[in-house]
C-alpha cells in the first residue's frame, strides 16, 4: 500500500512529455505582432508564470491584449502537437492502479486551465483526475508558491501531509516539501542537471511511474 490518500500531479514534464513544446513559440508569435523578442527574454522571465511574462510584453510594447489571450492564441499555434505530445513512461498503469486503491487525484498545473484540460483529454487522462488546477485561477501564483498545490489538496479534501506531489521542477518539489507534501520527482530531458539534487531532496525518484506500483499487484 503506498504511504499516501491523494496525489497530485504537475502536467508538463510529469504527466506529458511536453517540457520543449513551448520553445521558441514566444519568438515566433512576438515577431508575428511586429516586435523582437526582447534581449535576454528568458532570463528576464525567469521565476514568473506564462501570463505573467507576457504580461511584462504587453507593458513594454503596449500591446492591446491580455496575458491570457497571448497565451491561448501561442498555444493553438501547437496545438495540435500539444495534444500529441507522448505519456511519460508507466502514466497510464500507474493512474489507473491508483483509480483501483480508491486513492483520488489532481492536477496542479501553471497551464491555462483549458489548455489543460483540453491536452489531458487528448490522452483520455480527465477520468482520472477528480479536479484542475490552475495558477491561473489563483492570481497566477508560481510554483514557489505553493497556493496550486494546496488548493488541489483542499478540493481533494485530503490534508498536505497525506497528499503525494509529482513533478519534475526542483523548484517545485522544494515548494511543495516545504508546505508539507510527499514528493515524488520525475525524469525529463529538460531537468538532468538537477536530477542528483532532485534525487536527495524527494521522497520517491521516477524515471517510470510503475516504479511505484506494488510488484504483487
Amino acid at each position: 500500500m503506498l504511504p499516501f490518500r491523494a496525489a497530485i500531479f504537475d502536467m508538463d514534464g510529469t504527466l506529458t512529455q511536453s517540457t520543449h513544446i513551448w520553445d521558441g513559440v514566444t519568438d515566433r508569435y512576438i515577431e508575428q505582432l511586429g516586435h523582437p523578442l526582447p534581449e535576454h527574454y528568458y532570463q528576464r522571465i525567469q521565476g514568473r508564470t506564462y501570463e505573467q511574462a507576457m504580461a511584462w510584453l504587453i507593458a513594454l510594447y503596449g500591446l492591446n491584449k491580455t496575458p491570457g489571450q497571448m497565451v491561448f492564441e501561442q498555444y493553438q499555434m501547437i496545438r495540435n502537437r500539444y495534444c500529441a505530445v507522448p505519456l511519460k513512461p508507466g502514466v497510464l498503469p500507474f493512474l489507473q492502479y491508483l483509480k483501483g486503491e480508491g486513492i483520488p487525484c489532481a492536477v496542479a498545473t501553471l497551464a491555462d486551465p483549458r489548455v489543460a484540460k483540453e491536452v489531458l483529454g487528448a490522452h483520455g487522462l480527465l477520468p482520472y483526475f477528480a479536479a484542475v488546477v490552475s495558477a491561473v485561477e489563483l492570481d497566477d501564483k508560481p510554483k514557489s508558491d505553493p497556493a496550486v498545490f494546496l488548493e488541489a489538496a483542499t478540493r481533494l479534501q485530503t490534508p498536505a501531509g497525506d497528499c503525494a506531489v509529482f513533478e519534475d521542477s526542483l523548484l517545485a518539489v522544494e515548494t511543495a516539501k516545504g508546505a508539507g507534501f510527499r514528493t515524488a520527482a520525475i525524469a525529463d530531458g529538460k531537468n538532468a542537471a538537477q536530477w542528483d539534487r532532485l534525487c536527495a531532496l524527494a521522497d520517491w525518484a521516477l524515471h517510470d511511474y510503475r516504479e511505484l506500483i506494488p510488484a504483487a499487484e
